[in-house]
């Protein structure tokens, strides 16, 4: 009898142990179920986080590239600005000293014109510096061209002449003198070879320098009256 609850104490004690064993095992497999689960929720944030860093990455790249591409293109532009502002720049240049030539070529040509018009007439020299022989001096207006003619007739004979010129070879007028640059050769190719005359008014007539190379050389060769 006593075996027999001795027995029975046994089994009872064998099922309980095997239940707490169970229950053990099932909070353990809970445990490990949970820790599983976190670890694998961590690995997804932890994927997550590395894809938006990546994104944030790429998106700050492609900001770089644009902002760089939007100096480069503004670097452009402003090249291409002062570019053309120095190309209208000269340009405008270049039409102000075409027009200041023009207007000064244009003041010159009449200054002469009127400082010879004002010296219309025919004037005699004597013993010319370069060659000791005597001239006339013509000048008056040539009816074909609109100009004055400035002729220089040695011995007053119209065959034999040290200069032909017109008022239009007149470099500049000032102080009561004109500058002419003569030409003294002219070549088939077009060159020429120039001689310098300076004329001066006088109380009485004209006097005439002359130089092969210069204004600033020029002598005096004579004085027509």
């Amino acid at each position: 009898m006593k075996n027999r609850k001795f027995l029975c104490a046994a089994v009872v004690m064998a099922i309980m142990l095997a239940g707490c064993s169970s229950e053990k095992e099932n909070v353990e497999k809970e445990t490990v179920s949970v820790e599983e689960t976190d670890a694998v929720e961590s690995s997804v944030e932890d994927t997550e986080e590395a894809d938006i860093a990546e994104d944030d990455a790429e998106e700050s790249s492609v900001a770089e590239e644009n902002f760089e591409g939007s100096e480069d293109e503004s670097e452009v532009s402003t090249e291409s600005e002062e570019a053309s502002s120095e190309e209208s720049s000269e340009a405008s240049q270049e039409i102000n000293k075409d027009n200041g030539e023009a207007e000064n070529g244009d003041s010159a040509d009449q200054d002469s014109k009127d400082f010879f018009s004002s010296l219309e007439g025919t004037y005699e020299y004597s013993g010319c510096t370069l060659d000791g022989k005597d001239g006339e001096l013509v000048i008056k207006e040539d009816e074909s061209s609109d100009d004055i003619t400035i002729d220089d007739y040695i011995d007053g004979d119209e065959s034999y002449y040290r200069f032909l010129a017109y008022s239009s070879n007149c470099d500049k007028v000032e102080n009561g003198r004109a500058y002419l640059k003569y030409p003294e050769s002219v070549y088939d190719n077009g060159e020429a070879v120039f001689t310098y005359y300076i004329f001066e008014k006088t109380g009485s007539g004209i006097n005439v320098y002359f130089s092969n190379f210069s204004f600033d050389d020029a002598e005096l060769i004579y004085t027509a009256e």
